[in-house]
């Protein structure tokens, strides 16, 4: 597959501004692992280092750019979020007679 210079770019720098929006993750609620879902980083290796440099950089409290993760959900990703979000409302209160997914939306 043939690639797009200026596009890798662009999601090399996409990369990094969610990064710093990762690295603040960090630094305020200081998890032990943060799961990134940005397309360039599931898809470009490039893009998974520059998240890793750019968290390492910035965040005062990431023990490690190792536990900033991909998601393991591929290009499924966004099926996988909509149906999260579905469930949500299902686990939420299962007999609602307004529940979303009951009235199909």
């Amino acid at each position: 597959m043939a690639r797009n210079g200026a596009a890798a770019a662009l999601l090399v720098e996409r990369a990094r501004i969610v990064a710093r929006a990762a690295a603040l993750l960090f630094d305020i609620v200081n998890p032990d692992v943060v799961v990134v879902t940005e397309l360039g980083v599931t898809r470009l290796p490039e893009c998974a280092d520059a998240l890793r440099a750019e968290v390492a950089a910035t965040s005062r409290a990431c023990p490690s750019p190792s536990a900033v993760l991909p998601s393991s959900f591929g290009l499924d990703v966004l099926g996988v979020a909509a149906g999260a979000v579905q469930l949500d409302a299902i686990y939420a209160d299962p007999l609602d007679l307004r529940n979303p997914i009951r009235l199909g939306v």
